[in-house]
């Protein structure tokens, strides 16, 4: 049998070329796929002009998973283009479209998240009321040593509901996913009120569903709580135990209950939400000494025992306001 060397060698030379070309298409597609995580100081992030730290985001080939970007989403997926340093996407659905930017610095990464909300509640709202709804088979309830009716205590408490318009005006949910509210500033002298706009980059809010997730800045709405207890006790307190599952929630997005009714919305939050606030609603009375008018003071420091006492007899409770269209 006759073996021709020179064939033989073309083909180990063959062999050896196609071995080192798939090693090189290996390699590269393996580096396109490698995962890089940020978080911590390697990742900033900014959501419609509110930083959020905290946050992680995860680079895979060209999708950017970041986690916790918007309130109400655990993540959110981008896929995204690559031009030098920088990066670009966007993410859509049918209440918002998110267009991302970013810039790649070695092992940081800076997001921009622009929002633009698309869902029916982008306008301006008038608040009508605060309400509190109830359900309880009990006709009293026992407030401070005393028996009140349920009835008679729910009446109270409609009544200074429809006064929270003398402390807050308005809520608008802007396009750009902001929430900006318009509130009182004398407070102490309600029949003269002085209403201004809260600055934008305090709140953000994100519609899914029936629902509409809310998440805060608490560094610029709450400076940091480190006066020790009881001396004072304030809702920024992260390791405040009743709260901290409230405060997580807040920072990375309150659920709030949507509900259509006739001629505008309510938002409200349910009993299992409220069950933290009220074990610590009592301690804070002493804050408002003089800082509100006598008579508003007088109202809050009735109103509070009543509910607390209403919210632990219920079966279920509903909290929130009733908004009407604002008609520029």
């Amino acid at each position: 049998m006759f073996i021709d060397i020179s064939n033989l060698d073309m083909m180990k030379n063959n062999f050896l070329f196609l071995l080192l070309l798939g090693l090189v298409f290996f390699v590269s597609c393996d580096d396109d796929d490698k995962s890089q995580t940020y978080k911590g100081d390697n990742l900033t992030l900014s959501v419609s002009g509110i930083n959020f730290p905290g946050r992680e985001a995860i680079l895979e080939g060209a999708v950017l998973t970041v986690k916790q970007a918007l309130p109400g989403e655990t993540e959110t997926l981008f896929t995204v283009t690559r031009e030098g340093a920088k990066i670009a996407g966007e993410n859509s659905n049918t209440n918002r479209v998110v267009a991302l930017d970013g810039v790649i610095n070695g092992d940081k990464l800076d997001l921009e998240l622009a929002v633009k909300a698309k869902s029916s509640m982008v306008a301006k709202w008038k608040v009508d009321a605060l309400f509190l709804n109830v359900k309880t088979d009990l006709e009293n309830i026992e407030v401070n040593g005393e028996s009140v009716a349920v009835a008679d205590a729910l009446k109270k408490f409609k009544t200074f509901g429809i006064g929270i318009k003398m402390l807050m005006r308005s809520v608008t949910f802007e396009e750009d996913a902001n929430i900006v509210a318009s509130y009182n500033t004398n407070i102490k002298q309600l029949l003269l009120p002085k209403f201004v706009d809260s600055p934008k980059g305090m709140a953000l809010y994100n519609v899914i569903g029936d629902q509409i997730y809310v998440a805060m800045d608490l560094d610029k709405i709450i400076a940091d709580a480190t006066t020790p207890e009881p001396e004072a006790v304030k809702l920024g307190r992260s390791d405040y135990n009743p709260l901290a599952g409230l405060m997580s929630k807040i920072r990375t997005g309150l659920p709030l209950n949507l509900r259509q009714v006739e001629g505008g919305v309510e938002v409200y939050v349910e009993k299992e939400m409220l069950q933290p606030v009220m074990s610590i609603l009592p301690q804070l009375l002493p804050l408002l000494d003089g800082q509100l008018s006598s008579l508003m003071e007088k109202q809050i420091k009735e109103l509070v025992p009543m509910m607390v006492a209403l919210v632990e007899a219920s079966t279920e409770t509903e909290l929130g306001l009733s908004l009407l269209p604002v008609s520029e």
